[in-house]
């Protein structure tokens, strides 16, 4: 690095700052003309000489010089490689063993070559993207659970900001399960991406179940459907056995024949659940000769299976449009029975039942209101169902809406999770609901089996609308949704947060407010357009059945993630504790014991805040795990709980197990780069290269601020000082 300007600068002129050392020269030698006693030449000479640069530092001080330096940095281009570390990486077809592929070319004299002229860094992604060094690769277990080819991408492109970044090289088989279309993200990237593919590209023989179509929830003695979807390559024409099995045994089987590679296979089952609570089911399919893994021949999922029907009310303020959606949508849920009621403008209802508070509230699970209660509703009435929740602890859903009375909602305050004020300063607006973290996990919000799926369906959903209304929400309640701020107008912009539904759950009863009404013309949006319009009808569905299941209504609620883990997989647990008044409690001591026929498993569960506790465990094999809690405070038992799930060895990964040329081919020709085998990869080394960023940088020195020259001034006055007492001069 050398410097290609040298300047010095000064707070005052510099013609000044020579004329005061001219004179402070002439001034120090005046006075050192005569001295008493008398000295000799050489040392009057002297001590003006010190006092005169005893003077001129204390100038250059006083004027503040600073030293400017000009000079150029170079930094040498970056390129990142990103290895696939996803499960479908570790298999061995009939080209080669991917992970020796992979190591082989991490290992590679091409790469070797490019780190002379590059800065070559390391890392690994699944459904994330981490930094990783050449050892660490060297040594890596390939068991990502899913494949996120392009939130890696992005997620380096961020961890790239301020460098010069100047390329990617992707080494991946090309099958990616999570996110959008790499390919159309690839176009817009603004780097290119050599893409460097592992594995056979022609299909192995294998049959897969790609997906299990089923309730999570269902009534006993229902019919319960459950679909299954496979594929199949290398056995055209042959007929696959498909069983439906329960506790080892099997209870339905059923024969599709292969038509050709590659086509979806349809198997339908339809049974009857004999008996209640939370059942694993597994389909399985017969293995086949020559298969590449027989790990995605079976599929696990867990059924809950309740005794009845759920018998709700839904109350309306007015005939509309919302209140035919929310109709529909109960209705066609065979799972739930409605009891339809509309207000007219006098306060009564619409000719369905005798407005009796016995007849209104007598025998439901609970209650739906629909822009409900209104200025004109009938006191009695209200007060009938008000006293029906507060009382009776039955739970409810407020969908807000134009004519709600938010006055009259206070009779429910005490069981309310949100505080709802008018606000005549916000006109009616826009809004995109986006889920909470604690959205994402609820089994309210859950339109998708995959949670990925789920978050993307609420975002591509139209907008809802909100009048004038301010909400907060209170302490011990779930916001679930809240205004998505990125897509709020201006009006809304200002407000740091505003909640959109929100849940709460006490030891009375349980409730859930949705602040944004419109939801039957944003179905119908949809609709128009083809898209998948389903979520808010499972998200209805959902709540009526979250609100009306007793079950997680304890003292002490402790559950995992989710039923089914792939083999490896971390269990994550999470847990809540309350007291006798449903307060959550914080000082609990919550453990949880994993149980097998021949050993047990602890869980330790660390306070996250709230009364919620987490804990996990890495490592279960394959097999049904259950399992046991406890809340302890003080000594005193605060409950227990206990579950069910299972650990198996089917993963997405396993659903296309050839390297998906066709796809890295596009992410490389759409980024700018190109498509490598791990045989040719040394032809990158053929590609233009990559320029150094050449940044002109400035540094600046405070002359006048530094240690050496107040050492230099106070030796200087210390000098002058002893010489003249050695002197004894005056």
């Amino acid at each position: 690095m050398g410097y290609s300007g040298v300047d010095i600068n000064f707070s005052w002129s510099l013609w000044i700052l020579l004329f005061l050392c001219i004179a402070a020269v002439a001034f120090s030698f005046w006075s050192y003309k005569e001295t008493i006693p008398p000295a000799s030449a050489i040392k009057k000479n002297l001590l003006a000489s010190i006092r005169s640069l005893s003077i001129i530092l204390v100038l250059i001080i006083l004027f503040e010089p600073i030293l400017d330096l000009t000079f150029q940095k170079e930094e040498r281009p970056v390129i990142a490689v990103l290895v696939d570390q996803s499960e479908s990486m570790g298999m061995v077809d009939k080209i080669a063993d991917r992970q020796a592929a992979v190591r082989s070319v991490i290992r590679s004299e091409t790469l070797q070559k490019l780190s002379d002229r590059y800065d070559i860094e390391y890392f690994t992604f699944s459904d994330d993207l981490k930094s990783a060094s050449v050892i660490e690769i060297d040594t890596l277990f390939f068991n990502g659970s899913a494949t996120d080819i392009s939130s890696s991408l992005e997620s380096l492109k961020k961890k790239m900001l301020g460098r010069n970044f100047a390329a990617a090289i992707l080494i991946t088989d090309g099958q990616y399960n999570l996110g959008v279309n790499p390919a159309t993200y690839a176009a817009a990237y603004g780097y290119p991406v050599y893409t460097i593919g592992i594995g056979d590209p022609v299909e192995s023989k294998d049959v897969s179940i790609t997906h299990v179509a089923h309730n999570d929830i269902v009534y006993l003695n229902n019919k319960i459907p459950v679909d299954v979807s496979l594929t199949a390559f290398g056995y055209k024409g042959k007929s696959l056995s498909v069983q439906l099995l329960s506790e080892n045994k099997v209870i339905q089987t059923k024969y599709v024949t292969i038509p050709d590679d590659g086509l979806a296979l349809k198997a339908a089952f339809d049974f009857q659940a004999v008996k209640t609570g939370l059942q694993k089911f597994t389909i399985k399919v017969a293995a086949q000769q020559d298969e590449l893994t027989v790990n995605n021949n079976s599929k696990s999922f867990f059924i809950r299976v309740l005794k009845s029907k759920v018998n709700v009310c839904l109350v309306s303020g007015s005939p509309g449009a919302e209140h035919s959606f929310l109709y529909k949508s109960l209705t066609e849920n065979n799972d739930i029975q409605v009891k339809a009621l509309v207000e007219k403008k006098d306060g009564s209802f619409i000719d369905i039942i005798e407005p009796n508070s016995d007849a209104m509230t007598a025998g439901y699970d609970g209650y739906i209101f629909n822009d409900y209660p209104t200025a004109n509703s009938n006191h009695v009435q209200f007060q009938a169902y008000a006293n029906s929740i507060l009382q009776d602890s039955k739970p409810f859903m407020l969908f807000n809406g134009t004519q709600l009375d938010i006055t009259r909602v206070q009779q429910l305050k005490e069981v309310l999770p949100v505080e709802l004020k008018p606000d005549m300063t916000l006109d009616e607006s826009l809004v995109y609901p986006m889920l909470t973290v604690t959205g994402k996990n609820s089994v309210v919000m859950k339109v998708s089996d995959n949670p990925a799926d789920a978050v993307q369906q609420w975002m591509d959903l139209p907008p809802m609308w909100i009048n004038k209304i301010d909400v907060t929400a209170r302490e011990g309640s779930e916001v679930l949704a809240r205004l998505d701020m990125a897509r709020a107008g201006n009006a809304l912009k200002s407000r740091k947060d505003f909640p959109l539904i929100v849940s709460k759950r006490t030891n009375k009863t349980k409730s859930i407010v949705v602040v944004p009404y419109g939801f039957w013309k944003s179905y119908f949006i949809m609709s128009g357009l083809g898209r998948n319009n389903i979520a808010y009808q499972s998200f209805i569905a959902n709540a009526v059945r979250w609100l009306t299941t007793q079950d997680d209504t304890r003292s002490v609620i402790i559950s995992t993630s989710k039923n089914i883990y792939r083999n490896g997989e971390k269990i994550i647990f999470s847990g809540q504790a309350y007291d006798e008044h449903y307060s959550p409690v914080n000082d609990a001591s919550l453990k949880v014991q994993i149980k097998m026929p021949n050993r047990t498993y602890d869980v330790a569960m660390e306070l996250t805040g709230n009364g919620r506790y987490e804990g996990s465990i890495n490592g279960l094999e394959t097999g049904d795990y259950d399992f046991e809690g406890e809340a302890i405070r003080q000594d005193v038992s605060l409950g227990r709980d206990r579950g069910k799930f299972a650990v198996e060895s089917f993963s997405v990964e396993l659903l296309h197990t050839n390297m998906n040329k066709k796809l890295l081919n596009s992410i490389a020709s759409e980024s700018g780069g190109q498509f490598f085998t791990p045989a040719d990869f040394h032809a990158i080394m053929n590609i233009p290269p990559f320029h150094p960023l050449i940044t002109e940088q400035r540094k600046q020195i405070e002359l006048w601020n530094t240690v050496i020259l107040l050492f230099m001034l106070t030796g200087l006055l210390t000098t002058e000082w002893f010489i003249r007492k050695k002197a004894d001069m005056l």
